[in-house]
């Protein structure tokens, strides 16, 4: 028998399943105890029964543990060899999907030229959404936004946006989303043009033709990588792409 202990097991689950802290902590839970409820998931890893929710659903979704019809209901893991192997697969697919959109990425950034004063940043976690929110509320002149499928569950910054009357802003998307419905449908959302259209592969912003996020949604409609350029250059070829993208939308309306 291996003697590794509980700590480094959980560190190892954490990391070759790439499971968050909650996720390890339910699925050691039911390896251990077998079938169990939320309420026994909650009691004993000390766990808000809200987390314990949220987690067994991801781990459903990972493969990992399934629900026992029963009353009341509970959940038990999948055997753990084909457990694993269900992940191992998604994570090879994702990665599959991730190396696929890095050559998109790679031919647009390698098709741009950044002057010396260019600046590129990586942004991770809230410094995404602060430093997004930060820039639209200074935005002077256009606001150009590519939605994609995938990012529509993602929580834009739109109020904020409507609080600078001042700015026109563009949207492509493959449906409004309900926030912006309802700052239009108020009056709160006044210079404002959307477009339907699915041709947006992966999201991208452009802040008056300075500044572009260019956003990577993963499978579940989490951003998994953003990248913030300042150089002006770059957003002007950005914005020439986001408007021939809206043209061939308005083609696609007639």
């Amino acid at each position: 028998m291996s003697s590794i202990g509980r700590r480094e097991v959980f560190q190892l689950i954490r990391e070759v399943l790439d499971l968050s802290v909650y996720e390890a902590k339910v699925y050691l839970l039911l390896l251990a105890g077998g079938t169990l409820t939320v309420g026994e998931l909650s009691r004993r890893g000390r766990i808000p029964k809200s987390k314990v929710y949220e987690a067994l659903k991801s781990l459903a979704l990972k493969g990992l543990v399934v629900r026992v019809n029963s009353s009341p209901l509970k959940y038990s893991t999948v055997p753990v060899r084909k457990g694993i192997y269900n992940r191992l697969f998604q994570l090879r697919m994702e990665l599959a999907r991730k190396e696929r959109l890095a050559d998109e990425l790679i031919k647009v950034l390698e098709g741009f030229e950044f002057d010396e004063g260019a600046v590129a940043v990586n942004l991770e976690g809230e410094s995404f959404k602060t430093s997004l929110t930060f820039d639209l509320m200074i935005a002077r002149e256009e606001v150009l936004l590519a939605i994609s499928e995938l990012a529509l569950n993602f929580s834009w910054p739109f109020s904020y946006i409507s609080l600078n009357s001042s700015v026109n802003f563009k949207f492509l998307t493959p449906k409004v989303p309900p926030l912006v419905k309802y700052l239009i449908d108020n009056g709160l959302f006044e210079r404002v043009e959307i477009k339907d259209c699915d041709y947006v592969r992966q999201p991208f912003l452009v802040i008056d033709e300075k500044i572009t996020y260019l956003i990577i949604i993963s499978d579940s409609g989490k951003v998994s990588s953003v990248i913030r350029v300042e150089d002006k250059d770059f957003s002007e070829q950005m914005a020439f792409t986001f408007r021939k993208i809206w043209e061939k939308c308005e083609e696609g309306d007639s």
